[in-house]
């Protein structure tokens, strides 16, 4: 057989990451973690208002104070700064923690959706487009199938829901 007469591969191309960016369920996550980080950062500015509130009753009241009782109260300032950065650093390791299963989530669903697809359309290799990777340098738009996967995502994945929400706390 002449390498003429070999059958033609059948390839798709996808651009990954354009499908969970893209994706309905991706936009209503970014929506949620956005209203988490905005009361994140209130919490933030809460816990630093309190703090610079007992560091100038501190600087008013420490010309007053004996030593022992301003050691007291700087080391009690110290204890609440420690604690403070605990809980924002606990926060901020939860969201970074929501995030990541988000996109493991989503990027699960994605395989599954470009399998049923690969069968489908008898495609038994599809390559990813997307710009992080270069897989795909020049590629024929007919062998695209970005915008089909991500109907597809969106069909199946509008929105999480409140379980997937409940269940990303750790």
């Amino acid at each position: 057989m002449a390498q003429t007469d070999k059958p033609a591969l059948a390839v798709g191309v996808v651009n990954f990451q354009t499908v969970l960016v893209e994706s309905l369920a991706w936009q209503d996550f970014r929506a949620h973690i956005e209203r988490e980080s905005r009361i994140f950062e209130k919490n933030v500015n809460k816990m630093v208002a309190e703090i610079e509130t007992l560091e100038k009753n501190i600087d008013r009241k420490g010309k007053h104070l004996s030593k022992q009782a301003l050691r007291t109260q700087n080391n009690q300032l110290s204890q609440l700064r420690l604690r403070y950065q605990k809980q924002l650093q606990e926060q901020k390791d939860i969201l970074d923690t929501k995030y990541v299963k988000a996109q493991d989530y989503l990027r699960q669903k994605i395989y599954i959706i470009l399998q049923r697809i690969s069968k489908e359309k008898n495609l038994p290799l599809i390559l990813n487009a997307g710009t992080t990777t270069n897989a795909v340098l020049v590629a024929d738009k007919q062998l695209d199938i970005t915008n089909e996967s991500l109907d597809l995502l969106n069909q199946e994945i509008p929105k999480l829901d409140d379980n997937f929400y409940r269940n990303l706390t750790p």
